[in-house]
Parts: C-alpha cells; structure tokens; sequence
C-alpha cells in the first residue's frame, strides 16, 4: 500500500513537471517570435522556377543532379519593398545569384574537417524596390565531383528578421527537446556527483547523464537552431559528424550497468568500437578523399549495427548468467523502454532515407524516445533513492536502538530504553510487547507512550491468541512477514473481533511484529497510530529488531532465574540466607516497628541422617510454609540447617505474638518439634544483632 502510495507520488511529481513545461512552451509560442503577426510579410517564392532547358521547376524539388548545370529564373514581385531580402536554405552547394545579369550573391563550401560539405545553410540575399519586376536568376553547382544531392530549400521573399522567425518557430520544438535532453543529462550527472551511495545505484547515472548530454548536443546541431544564430556554420558541423559516436560508449556502460555480471569487456569493446569509426570516418577523408558528406551515413549504419549486435549479446549474456546463478534479470523493467526508443531511431532512420523531400531537421522520433526513455529512467532511479534514503534512516535507527539493547544494563531498562526510543523517532503514540502468559493469554508486559498521553493500563491487558493474535500472525504472514494495518476499518467486516478490540482501544493504525524463540511464538512487539508515510519503515525497524527483543526478553528470565537460585532456598522453597543479610542491610525500615522470629527445628540433622534427606526436606517445606502462611512467603528466610527467621510487621505487639503463636501451633499441628521465639521492636531499633540474640535466647528458652 506504502509502495504503491510512493509510485502515485512520483507519478504526480513527472506530470507537475510536464505541465510546467507545457506551460513554458505555451508561453514561447504566444510570444514573438511566434506570434500570428510574425511572419506575415512573408511571401513563398519556391513555386514556378523556369529552367534554362525550358523545364519548370519548384525549387524544393530541384537538385544539382535533376538540373543537371541548368540555370533558373524567375520574376520578382512588382510590390517589392527595400527591406525584402530574397531567403533560402541550401545544402552542400555552391550557389550563384543575379539579378538580370548581375551577380549580386555567392556561396561556395570551404574545405573542413568533414570535407567541403556544409550541410544546411541559410541565405538572406538583399533585395531593394527598383528590383521589383525584374529577373531572379540561380545557378547551383556540385561542391565537390560526383555529388549529387546538393539542393535548394524554402525560398520567400521577406524581411531578413522575418525569415529568422519563421525558422526558429519551424525549429523550435526540436531545439527545445534537444536542450531539455541536455538538461536532463547535466542534471543526471550532478545528483552522481551528490549522491554518496554510488556502488548501490540501480543504474550508472553519469553514464546516462553523459548519453544525454552528447545525444542533446548532437541533435541540437541537428536541429540547425545554433547554426542560423550563432553563424558558426562548420563548428556544429564538426560536432554532427563526430559526437555521435560517443555516445555508443556512454550507451553501453549504461546498459552494462543493468546487468549482473557488469563485465568491463563489454565497456571496453565499445570504446575501442567507437575509436575505430572515427578513425576510419577521418582516414577516409584525409586519406581516401571521401567527402563525409557520403561516408558518415555509411558509418551511421554500420555504428547501429554493430551497437545492436553488441547489445544484444550483453541481454543475452545477462540472461544466462542470471538463470545459472538464480537471480532476478533486473534489466527486464528496460526492456519496453529499450524497444519503444530502438523504434523510434529505427524510425527516423527509415524517414530519412526514403523520405523525398527531407527537411531542415531530422531525428524527431529519437528526440521523444529518449526523453521518454530517460524519464523513465529518472523514475526508477527515484524510486531506489526514496529507497536508499529511507534505507538510511532505518538503518540510523536500528543501529541506535541496538546501542540501548547492548547497553551496560538490565535487560528490563534495555528493553524500555529501545521502546521509548522506537517510539520517538517513528511517531507512534504508544509502543507495547505482549509475552506469552500461559492458557492460551497474551499479557502486556511493557508500554512506552508519548509525553502528552496517560498509560492506557497494558501491564493489566491479557490479549487472547485464538481470535485475535493470531489473526495478526496470519496477516503477518500473508503480507511478505509484515504487519502493517494502516486503518482499523479495512478489518471491521473481515475481522470484527479484532476490529472491535483496536476501536476500542481507540487505535486507528498498527505496526508490529512477532517475537519469535526456537520457531515458537513467544510474544508481538507492536507500535500503534504511526503516520502513513512511516509505517514502511517502521515495519522494517521491526523486522530487523524483533530478535534482540526476544534475546533480551530472554536474558531478562535467564537473570530471573539466576537471582531466583540465588536468593531462594531450593529444599524449603523461602528466601536464603544471602537474601536474608541484604534484606536486614539494605531492605529493612529499622526506624519502624516490627517483629523478628527466629525459629529452629529441633534435631533436624538426626531426622535427616535416620529417616533420609528427602525425610528432612519435607520437614523444612512445612515449616517454611508454616511461616510463609502467617508471615508471607517474602518474609520468610531459612539461614540454615533447620534455622529459620521471618518478619512481621503488625501494628502492634499483640498482634504480632498472636501472628508468632499461631505458626507455632501450625508447625506443631504438621508433627513438627520445632522452637519458635521472637521479639517485638515497637521504635525500631539501632542494633540489629542484638535483637537477632534476644530472639535466639527466647526461641532456645522455650
């Protein structure tokens, strides 16, 4: 219920975020440059291009191959204005402009680290008014031999700023995507870097982060937003045709990191895969003078093949690995994330290649994949931070709750020290333990409860385990070991015994465990009214302590055992001789009155040598509860042989020589020749030994 409680919040927190975002886009696109009166000079001018072979043309359809050397033309509006500018993209031509028969614009691909291809560029010719009704003239040739998929693009006639509007409105959600992927790569690698627990994350982050990074960087280029504004043309080139082959590394130490094995060959096959592309994407063009503009598609495909390739031997190496060794293949809950992001690269490869009319920017598909995929990744890895944290803090308080259980103590003030601790750092209004008692009845035996709470009497509660406890046992045991009730009313119609006692106990939520000793249920450790968003953790506090209660509990009657043999006379069953001098020097109040018998059985050791010792315990057993029925059995002591003393502690001194009469004449009645002789202190008294004389001297004389 707490998990699933979790996976809504998380849920909730990813959709907050995309609403803002929505909400940032929507305040973008209302804004210039995307209002509805941007752009609205702007007039098409790629329709209707007459070619000097008599072909007419629209210009998007035109290539340096189908026109092969032809020159267009076509006429310019009559409504032409100064601050029109004659707009176009080219893509990896050199191209000439003329107004009639003047040159008045020309561009031709500078020689680069790619080659003389420059990908996509914009164009903003200057027109002016006396131009109007005159002859545009265009003439477009190779960059470089044997290339022929040069073009030219979306042509206007417009105002220059116009035209960079219409573009970045035309580019924007792809250059939005690509700086959110960015961003969410930089903010993957800085929570790495604050993150202290990284051997246990479920996923290397900074491996994630960093394909983010390089995969936004990369299609950010792509999108040609930063080279219309930046101008630096071969700069986002060089970064198109060479960053991308990085990200195969980042991708695979990524996926390395889902696996059991997380074997470093892998990683290492990937680096030395991707050095080697760009080895040969630069050799081919330093060496064999291949242009990049043909070899890096070749590359491309040869890089997804062999990415998938390997990828699918580390899924498949997982997978053998897991099932030998008996674990769980955690990078299953990838999989569809893995497949939906593989389809949409697949996809945009497919649209790339056979599409006719490609655009200024490609790679949409993949820019949605991996922001998908990367908030889904993001969601994972919150859910095993929510984790880690609350593993911490569980851990913080078990090991300070096992600092009062190993305590220089008692075993009692151990047992209250871990309760009232316990229930202080988990919010619980009261803590409690129930030891088994016999019949079938579970007693209280310790409470803990919060300062502005009374005791509730749970020392006085007896709890019956048919129908109550072991129902709780049961849902322990059905709920993966942990009793958790979050709401007493889940139980009203399933368990109305149960339900009936928590209500009226006034308990809205509990938390608990069994104590547990040898496989037999000794006890429940309980915590009653925690908050929801602590239950989880509590449960796991239990499970983990649960054992050192038990193991106190035990030592607890392990130490009553002990003082029992130690205090206890085991042949008459009273207190001995050792309880007997610390009583008088420590328990006795010699400042009031009472009374002190002494007692002597007479010829005990001949009744012992001629009839047995077991003849002789009898005899010390009925004397002993001779006393023990007039004086209480805490105030009877046996010193000895057939000695015995006992307190009493009557009002008055009659009443105290009755009490003395009265155990003679019971220990007379069981045929017992004994002596019994006392004295009265009614002030106390400062000398103890010799009112233990004068008593002697009496009981002898009788």
């Amino acid at each position: 219920m707490k998990s699933e409680s979790k996976s809504v919040k998380r849920i909730y927190g990813f959709g907050i975020t995309l609403i803002v975002l929505a909400i940032i886009l929507y305040a973008v696109f209302i804004t210039e440059p995307f209002s509805s009166q941007t752009g609205a000079d702007m007039r098409p001018f790629s329709d209707s291009w007459s070619a000097s072979n008599g072909i007419t043309w629209r210009l998007d359809d035109a290539s340096t191959k189908s026109l092969n050397g032809a020159e267009l033309r076509k006429r310019l509006p009559d409504d032409l204005g100064d601050e029109d500018c004659f707009c176009f993209s080219s893509r990896n031509v050199c191209v000439i402009v003329r107004i009639d028969d003047d040159v008045i614009y020309s561009y031709s691909g500078e020689e680069n680290l790619t080659g003389l291809g420059y990908g996509n560029a914009y164009h903003m010719v200057g027109l002016c008014a006396s131009d109007a009704g005159k002859y545009i003239r265009l003439q477009i040739s190779p960059l470089y031999n044997n290339s022929i998929h040069g073009r030219l693009r979306d042509a206007w006639i417009c105002p220059a700023e116009d035209y960079l509007h219409g573009k970045l409105k035309r580019g924007f959600v792809s250059a939005f995507v690509s700086v959110m992927i960015m961003l969410l790569g930089l903010f993957m690698v800085l929570v790495y870097i604050g993150v202290p627990d990284k051997e246990n994350m479920p996923f290397n982050l900074l491996a994630l982060g960093c394909l983010c990074l390089i995969m936004g960087i990369w299609l950010l280029a792509d999108s040609n937003v930063p080279q219309l504004y930046t101008g630096y043309l071969y700069l986002w080139r060089y970064i198109g045709r060479t960053l991308v082959f990085l990200a195969q590394y980042s991708f695979i130490c990524f996926l390395v990191s889902l696996t059991a094995a997380k074997r470093d060959l892998y990683k290492h096959t990937a680096f030395w895969i991707a050095v080697i592309e760009l080895a040969v994407l630069i050799a081919a063009r330093y060496f064999a003078g291949i242009d990049m503009t043909k070899s890096f598609p070749v590359m491309i495909y040869v890089m997804a093949a062999l990415l998938i390739i390997l990828s699918l031997v580390i899924v498949f190496d997982n997978v053998i690995y897991c099932r030998s060794n008996g674990l769980m293949i955690y990078l299953r809950k990838f999989y569809i994330g893995f497949a939906g992001l593989a389809v949409c690269i697949v996809s945009d490869i497919l649209l790339f290649v056979f599409k006719s009319n490609r655009s200024d920017t490609n790679g949409d598909l993949t820019r949605c994949g991996i922001v998908f995929f990367v908030i889904y990744a993001l969601y994972v890895f919150s859910g095993w931070w929510s984790k880690d944290r609350a593993s911490i803090e569980r851990d913080r308080i078990v090991n300070r709750t096992l600092q009062y259980a190993l305590a220089p103590e008692s075993p009692d003030e151990c047992i209250k020290s871990m309760l009232g601790y316990m229930g202080k750092e988990l919010k619980a209004s009261r803590v409690c333990i129930f030891e088994e008692h016999g019949s079938g009845r579970f007693r209280g035996s310790y409470e803990w409860y919060r300062e502005d709470l009374v005791s509730d009497g749970t020392d006085m509660l007896y709890l019956p385990y048919e129908g109550f406890l072991d129902e709780l046992y049961k849902s322990y045991l059905s709920n993966e070991k942990k009793l958790i009730i979050s709401n007493t009313e889940e139980f009203k119609s399933v368990h109305p015994a149960l339900y009936n006692l928590l209500k009226s106990s006034g308990i809205k939520s509990l938390v608990g465990g069994p104590l547990e000793n040898s496989g037999r249920l000794t006890g429940f450790l309980v915590l009653l009214d925690i908050p929801e968003s602590d239950q989880e953790a509590a449960s796991e506090v239990i499970s983990l302590l649960t054992y050192f209660v038990t193991q106190l509990i035990a030592q607890r009657e392990e130490q009553k055992h002990l003082k029992y043999y130690s205090y206890n006379d085991p042949r008459s069953g009273v207190q001995n001789r050792r309880a007997y001098k610390e009583f008088i020097d420590e328990g006795l109040d010699k400042a009031s009155a009472f009374g002190y018998v002494s007692c002597r059985i007479r010829d005990f050791t001949e009744i012992s040598n001629s009839q047995g010792y077991e003849a002789g315990d009898h005899v010390l057993a009925d004397t002993a509860a001779c006393l023990a029925e007039v004086f209480g059995n805490e105030n009877v002591y046996r010193l000895g042989g057939g000695e015995f003393a006992a307190f009493g502690f009557e009002s008055d001194e009659a009443f105290f020589d009755s009490d003395m009469a009265r155990a003679g004449k019971l220990i007379s009645d069981k045929g017992i020749n004994a002596l019994v002789g006392g004295v009265y202190c009614t002030y106390g008294t400062m000398n103890m030994n010799s009112v233990i004389k004068r008593s002697r001297e009496l009981t002898a004389a009788g």
